[in-house]
């Protein structure tokens, strides 16, 4: 019996990139600073000093580093569905070499591509926070 691995993978593909891309996309809103201006008001109403922060909503790197960190994180799922995949290749290779040698290609051509994705993170990084007093989170 021989397994089809074309048809079989693109649908375990495309859950797992559901599965891990919906949390993301879907991630609560961010209820601090909402909780924060009332809080703020209430607190002036009362009397009480409050110190003025700056709305981390008005300026762009929150949003920058939110898209980078979503795009890295992606790039991380493919990644380890890749090494998966030439991990089951190298498994039922039964011995044929050119099955092997693609695993072992395969493997090797996700493992840098893991090394350019961090990289790639580490670039991020160090431009977010020479240029902004933000980090990535």
């Amino acid at each position: 019996m021989k397994i089809k691995i074309k048809t079989k993978i693109i649908p375990v593909i495309s859950c797992l990139i559901i599965i891990f891309l919906f949390p993301s996309i879907v991630a609560a809103a961010d209820l601090g600073s909402s909780f924060g201006r009332t809080l703020n008001t209430s607190a002036n109403v009362g009397g009480y000093v409050v110190q003025n922060t700056t709305d981390e909503n008005s300026t762009i790197e929150p949003v920058i580093s939110l898209v980078i960190n979503i795009v890295l994180s992606l790039l991380g799922i493919i990644f380890l569905i890749l090494m998966i995949y030439g991990g089951f290749l190298w498994l039922t290779a039964a011995g044929e070499e050119k099955k092997i040698e693609k695993a072992k290609s395969l493997i090797i051509s996700a493992v840098i591509g893991l090394i350019i994705v961090l990289l790639a993170y580490a670039i991020s990084i160090f431009v977010v926070t020479k240029f902004s007093n933000t980090t990535l989170k």
